[in-house]
């Protein structure tokens, strides 16, 4: 679980970007394609197919969501996940 969490954050963050950033910023496209399809597997029924959220389930493509997490690290967000997703069974 934490193997697979590790890997969704670090493939989740690109999906926002378009091609051209995504080669900027590290990622390549096979590690986008692997992070959408374990967003999908596992994050999609309470955030939504298009990371848009709902009602008891935030955003992770908004500015609230780039505001929260501009300043903060990977490590922390990772800490995050383990310990509340999915909600009816962190960790």
């Amino acid at each position: 679980m934490r193997f697979r969490c590790l890997l969704l954050t670090c493939l989740l963050v690109p999906l926002s970007v378009n091609g051209q950033q995504l080669l900027q910023a590290g990622y390549t496209p096979f590690q986008a394609t692997m992070g959408d399809t374990l967003y999908q597997q596992n994050c999609a029924a309470c955030h939504l197919a298009g990371l848009q959220g709902s009602f008891e389930s935030p955003s992770l493509n908004d500015t609230n969501f780039r505001t929260n997490w501009t300043n903060r690290g990977v490590d922390e967000l990772l800490d995050l996940l383990r310990r509340t997703m999915p909600p009816q069974s962190p960790g």
